[in-house]
């Protein structure tokens, strides 16, 4: 059985200040040329969001999917982008 977490998230604009940026628990990019993955941004835009949970705690969301674009995005020098965002009751550990 499948849960559908779509109603849980919000898009928004977000602010690359509130995006702890560290490769956290959810990451599976290593070892990466970020120079195709800008060449792409910049020719057709970002197409798919990074997605982003809350965090109870901080004021900095939690990366869980998009590390890779997100770093693309600093290189572009990009100081917001669209990202979909969980609160961070919405999802456990688990579920991310």
């Amino acid at each position: 059985m499948t849960t559908d977490f779509s109603a849980a998230t919000s898009s928004q604009m977000v602010p690359v200040d509130s995006i702890d940026c560290s490769p956290g628990p959810y990451c599976m990019s290593f070892g990466y040329d970020l120079n195709p993955l800008i060449l792409s941004i910049e020719s057709v835009g970002l197409l798919n969001s990074p997605i982003l949970l809350a965090s109870e705690n901080s004021h900095r969301m939690v990366i869980i999917a998009g590390y890779r674009r997100i770093q693309a995005l600093k290189r572009l020098r990009l100081h917001s982008f669209p990202c979909r965002v969980f609160p961070a009751s919405a999802l456990d550990p688990l579920h991310c």
